[in-house]
């Protein structure tokens, strides 16, 4: 049976990874999705991208807002240099929408969480912190679906992306300060985590390393199985919450098994030797331990 600290060293080596390395992921997963427009409509006016185009359209919508989406587009791989792709920008209310040419119906389930997880970034990047949703359309600029509104909430240099549609800042602040607080994760190691309803259930997704995982499954499952308790029985918000453990792609791998009363015991138990005793064991190191190497320049 895993001791206190060894439960501390496997949490904070499977569920740490660096931010830098997901997102170079995700700008490598994006190319190139966005197509081109049909001809036949007015869809306001344009600004050129390279080969591609943005469209502006509506109150409070300015060519400068296209420029800056363009750019955003390009850097983020989702305007690809060698072929045609189009957009439009548009405002609801206080909300942008940035429609992108793309089939929802046939997208991968990890590539749509990406884009999701993403307009945190466009708000940020492109919008001055406004919410800013993406929109998937056919190639008449018809809506066939709105992401979710997303937001961030920061502890240390642990973040947690979640639906502020579904949740509001605070529990998600509380759930960052639970996890350092009991020695789930540490202040100085970068953790990325999503939260959001799939079908009225509370999931906790954990970015992992899977190769890592996988081969060290019997050992990591029961471990993030009483970090799951742990949530589940200290924070009202997400009592029902379940973990998953999703890839560095986005797509999820394994869902985090309930534990039985034994094993929840046996965890308590190490637990509180390890307090009465007064040793640790040290945390590990997400890119060595965990087998996750450091990113290269051309990623």
């Amino acid at each position: 049976m895993l001791t206190g600290g060894a439960i501390l060293a496997l949490l904070t080596a499977y569920a740490t990874f660096s931010i830098c390395h997901l997102m170079r992921k995700i700008l490598f997963l994006l190319v190139p999705v966005v197509l081109l427009l049909s001809s036949c409509d007015d869809y306001g006016k344009k600004v050129a991208v390279g080969k591609s185009e943005v469209f502006y359209k509506g109150e409070g919508v300015t060519q400068k807002d296209a420029e800056k989406v363009g750019d955003f587009l390009v850097e983020n791989k989702l305007f690809d240099k060698k072929q045609k792709s189009s957009a439009q920008v548009t405002k609801n209310g206080d909300t942008y929408i940035v429609h992108l040419v793309m089939d929802s119906k046939t997208m991968d389930p990890g590539l749509k969480l990406n884009m999701w997880k993403l307009q945190a970034n466009l708000s940020n990047e492109v919008f001055n912190g406004a919410d800013a949703r993406f929109a998937f359309t056919d190639d008449r600029l018809k809506d066939q679906e709105t992401l979710g509104p997303v937001a961030v909430a920061k502890s240390g240099k642990t973040s947690i992306t979640y639906d502020s549609g579904d949740f509001t800042k605070k529990p998600m602040q509380n759930l960052a300060a639970f996890l350092l607080e009991k020695g789930l994760l540490t202040a100085d190691k970068e953790a990325d985590i999503l939260v959001r309803k799939d079908e009225e259930t509370p999931v906790v997704r954990i970015i992992v390393n899977k190769d890592f995982i996988k081969e060290n499954e019997e050992t990591v499952l029961p471990v993030f199985g009483y970090w799951q308790y742990l949530i589940q029985h200290n924070l009202p918000e997400l009592k029902k919450a379940t973990l998953w453990l999703t890839t560095t792609e986005y797509a999820d791998y394994k869902k985090v098994p309930k534990l039985t009363d034994e094993d929840v015991a046996r965890f308590e138990n190490s637990q509180a030797e390890t307090s009465n005793t007064g040793t640790e064991t040290a945390p590990v190191s997400a890119e060595t331990d965990a087998g996750t190497a450091a990113p290269s320049q051309n990623q």
